[in-house]
């Protein structure tokens, strides 16, 4: 009678043996991307440096109102003028002068705001009477979203925003 047990124990030696193999294998290749990846010698501009450059400067562009009674459709135009430090935004806004959709004949703001790249929170305060509007979107070299404008807690306005540098 023949024995069936060294063939089952030769096969899961092999299978063992490849495993390991395999397992090893992987393992070099995973440490050759990760030195490969940063043995970079070009010097390179860090994200920071690029989202700094992208964002801060003059942003013109317009406003599209959206679906409140009366308003629906109407654009103005705007200057959003940004600064960057770290993650934090701050400038000043500016609706057209003469600009008859500017909130309340309000033509100026100031503008307190987060980015996380090129996503942007804005935070408008429109003077003088201190309505606030809030632009949410992406800036790189166009920029876009939607806004909410906001009275006394009450929402005012809704809409659109593009812009460019």
């Amino acid at each position: 009678m023949k024995s069936v047990s060294p063939a089952p124990r030769r096969s899961l030696r092999r299978l063992l043996t490849c495993f390991c193999l395999l397992a090893f294998c992987a393992g070099c290749s995973a440490q050759a991307t990760k030195t490969s990846g940063n043995s970079m010698s070009t010097p390179t501009a860090s994200a920071r440096d690029v989202t700094d450059a992208t964002l801060s400067g003059l942003w013109t562009g317009t406003t599209s109102t959206g679906g409140l009674i009366g308003m629906a459709g109407k654009t103005r135009k705007i200057k959003l003028l940004l600064r960057l430090t770290g993650d934090d935004l701050t400038g000043s806004y500016r609706c057209s002068a003469g600009n008859s959709l500017c909130r309340n004949l309000n033509e100026t703001g100031s503008i307190t705001g987060t980015a996380n790249g090129d996503e942007v929170n804005l935070n408008i305060t429109v003077l003088p009477d201190s309505s606030n509007c809030r632009y949410t979107g992406t800036l790189n070299y166009n920029g876009n979203g939607q806004y909410t404008c906001y009275l006394q807690g009450q929402i005012v306005e809704q809409g659109s925003w593009q812009a460019t540098r």
